[in-house]
């Protein structure tokens, strides 16, 4: 589920939310140099051929740096935010709950349910708790209506994506008005189930 949700905020930040072409060009400039400069930290290959890829790769992240600095939505930004994203070179302009507040998912599903999940991967001990009152409720009802949960939660995240990518793509909306009718009212169900409720389904 953390992964179906983080997913799908990769691509309303990077594909819906921008309002103008520079300021999508930015989220993917900065997107990918902050890739480029993780594999810089990763050691010193040994083969020659890694060493040439990554000299590359560190020529490349100076020119995306070059070109974020040229991007007019990144001169409109603070002058501390703008020296916060080039030193730090994060993947994205805001953290993950920040993306969940803004984008259309609901937060009484999805904040908690990714908050519970990141704890769970990351092995912290609140993941541990989760599991062992599954275990010692030694009912296998509780962990089904957990799975069923996460089942769930997925079709409402696919559904809003869904929606989203018809909006986007000219395309994607004939095919998509090519479905039963069934299923399209099922998909706009399900949507408006993960939006916030300030959020139109179209």
């Amino acid at each position: 589920m953390r992964a179906i949700v983080e997913n799908y905020l990769t691509i309303y930040y990077l594909n819906v939310m921008p309002s103008s072409n520079e300021e999508g060009e930015f989220r993917y400039y900065l997107y990918q140099m902050s890739g480029l400069n993780n594999r810089q930290k990763l050691g010193e290959p040994d083969k020659i051929e890694y060493k040439l890829k990554k000299e590359k790769e560190k020529q490349s992240i100076e020119d995306l740096e070059e070109r974020i600095k040229k991007n007019s939505y990144f001169s409109s930004l603070p002058e501390p935010e703008r020296k916060r994203l080039l030193k730090e070179k994060p993947a994205r302009q805001f953290k993950w709950e920040k993306l969940i507040d803004i984008s259309p998912l609901n937060n009484q599903f999805f904040k908690t349910t990714w908050k519970l999940n990141s704890n769970i991967a990351h092995s912290e001990f609140l993941g541990i708790l989760q599991f062992k009152d599954v275990i010692l409720s030694k009912k296998l009802s509780t962990l089904q209506n957990l799975v069923k949960l996460e089942i769930q939660f997925g079709c409402f995240v696919t559904a809003v994506l869904i929606l989203d990518l018809i909006k986007l793509y000219k395309a994607a909306e004939l095919v998509f008005n090519t479905l039963p009718s069934d299923l399209i009212t099922k998909i706009r169900f399900f949507s408006m189930a993960g939006k916030k409720q300030n959020y139109p389904i179209i």
